[in-house]
């Protein structure tokens, strides 16, 4: 997915890329991988910050976002799209503005989406499809999930100084899959194993147990 990423927005394929993942999929993620190791700037556009300020008092320089962008030979990233292409907060000449921009090519750029959002921007934005490349990002097999999951609770076990054991941390990937819903893996377990060794560390522990996982888990999912 990465290197799809970089041919779309080093021109080789197109000048954009749409990247479309269920929330939790490493869409954000992706986008923040690309930009460590790209050669240019990657501009991340705030869409509520930006949407405040073109109608506060700086609203003159935040109006002038697009020529900015045109002039900072930066990828420009919208994490999510769906907002500066669909929403109602920004000044219609704007959005009209930005349009241009990404519709032309003149500037490179990422957008972010779930299934639904881009859904939903196709529909209102045909060029999208004809100016960017799809980069889809499904979620991974479980052994790929427990690899995953076994690798950074080391790393969040070590801030946190607790120990996990790879065996908990299968542990954390199962019940997560049985029982909780809504984002991807390995996203789901990681977010559960976070909160699971802030308590742990709070009750002065130096080992996660698997018992303390199923609690939490319960918990977040009102069991």
């Amino acid at each position: 997915e990465l290197e799809r990423l970089r041919d779309a927005l080093a021109g080789r394929e197109g000048r954009g890329a749409l990247v479309v993942g269920t929330p939790g999929a490493g869409r954000s993620a992706l986008v923040r991988a690309f930009a460590a190791q790209s050669l240019m700037p990657v501009v991340l556009l705030k869409h509520v910050e930006l949407a405040a300020r073109m109608r506060g008092a700086d609203a003159e320089a935040a109006r002038g976002v697009c020529g900015e962008l045109r002039k900072a030979g930066a990828v420009v990233a919208l994490d999510p799209i769906a907002p500066w292409l669909l929403g109602r907060e920004l000044p219609d000449d704007v959005q009209v503005e930005l349009r241009a921009l990404l519709a032309s090519g003149a500037v490179p750029w990422v957008g972010v989406a779930t299934p639904e959002e881009a859904r939903r921007v196709l529909e209102s934005d045909a060029w999208v499809e004809r100016a960017a490349v799809r980069v889809e990002l499904e979620e991974l097999p479980p052994a790929q999930v427990r690899a995953v999951v076994r690798a950074q609770a080391k790393r969040l076990g070590a801030h946190h100084r607790v120990d996990v054991a790879d065996a908990v941390a299968d542990r954390a990937v199962e019940l997560a899959d049985r029982y909780l819903g809504g984002r991807a893996q390995p996203d789901r377990t990681l977010t559960t194993l976070n909160l699971t060794l802030t308590q742990t560390h709070h009750q002065n522990n130096t080992s996660l147990g698997a018992e303390t996982v199923a609690h939490v888990v319960a918990e977040l999912g009102g069991m």
